[in-house]
C-alpha cells in the first residue's frame, strides 16, 4: 500500500510541477516578468497557489531550456535576449520543420513504393513540389553569422 500511496505522491508532485513550470513560462512569455528580473520563488507561491518545492523544480527546468539564467550566488534570473538570440531560434526551428518534411516526404515514397504506386495519386498531387521549397526564408541563411544585439 505504501508503493501507491508513494507513485499518487509522486504523481501529485509531477501535476504540480508542471503547473509550476507552465504558469511561470506564461508570465515569462506575456513579459510579465521583466529582463534581467531576479526571480523570488515566494512571490510566485502567491502568484500561482503552489507550493515552493514544486516551483524550484520549475524554475530550474526553466533555466535548463534557457529562458531563466542561473545566478552563482542562487536564484535565477529572467534571462536577457538578444535579436541575434531571435533569429537564431527562428532558424533552427525552420531547420527542424526542413528535416521533417523531408522524412515526410521519404515515408510518403516509401508508402507509395510498397503499395506498387507509380504514379501520384490525387492526394498526393504537388507533394514533393511543397516539400521541396526551403522552409526558412533567405533573410535567415543571410544572417547566419552575425551574432550582434
Amino acid at each position: 500500500m505504501d508503493e501507491k500511496r508513494g507513485s499518487r505522491r509522486a504523481t501529485g508532485m509531477e501535476s504540480q510541477t508542471g503547473r509550476a513550470f507552465i504558469g511561470v513560462r506564461e508570465l515569462l512569455l506575456r513579459g510579465e516578468l521583466a529582463r534581467g528580473e531576479r526571480i523570488s520563488e515566494l512571490p510566485l507561491v502567491t502568484r500561482l497557489g503552489i507550493s515552493r518545492t514544486p516551483i524550484r523544480l520549475a524554475l530550474e527546468r526553466l533555466a535548463h531550456i534557457g529562458l531563466l539564467d542561473s545566478v552563482p550566488s542562487g536564484g535565477f534570473t529572467v534571462r536577457e535576449f538578444t535579436i541575434a538570440d531571435a533569429f537564431d531560434a527562428i532558424e533552427s526551428r525552420c531547420q527542424r520543420i526542413a528535416a521533417h518534411r523531408t522524412d515526410l516526404a521519404a515515408a510518403v515514397r516509401e508508402e507509395q513504393k510498397h503499395r506498387g504506386d507509380d504514379e501520384h495519386d490525387s492526394a498526393h498531387h504537388g507533394f514533393d513540389d511543397v516539400t521541396a521549397h526551403p522552409s526558412c526564408p533567405s533573410p535567415f541563411a543571410d544572417y547566419s553569422g552575425r551574432h550582434g544585439s
